[in-house]
């Protein structure tokens, strides 16, 4: 899969985890948006983008806070 293909992929997910934090289906939302902050991370990664590695970073680690905190 392309990287290009990864980033919309990655964006499209972000989206739906927008939705499903605007109607609070809690915690999906953070389940779905880790996923897809892996995603953009690793592409991230690949392009040496360390602005956006470093932000995805920030969200993946705050989302597993998250899920910690729920099922903790």
């Amino acid at each position: 899969m392309s990287t290009k293909r990864i980033k919309w992929s990655g964006t499209a997910i972000l989206m739906l985890t927008a939705a499903l934090t605007a109607f609070n289906v809690y915690p999906l939302n953070l389940i779905v948006g880790s996923f897809a902050n892996i995603m953009l991370n690793y592409v991230a990664f690949v392009e040496r983008d360390k602005q956006y590695m470093l932000i995805n970073l920030m969200f993946i680690t705050l989302n597993f806070v998250g899920i910690w905190s729920y099922y903790g």
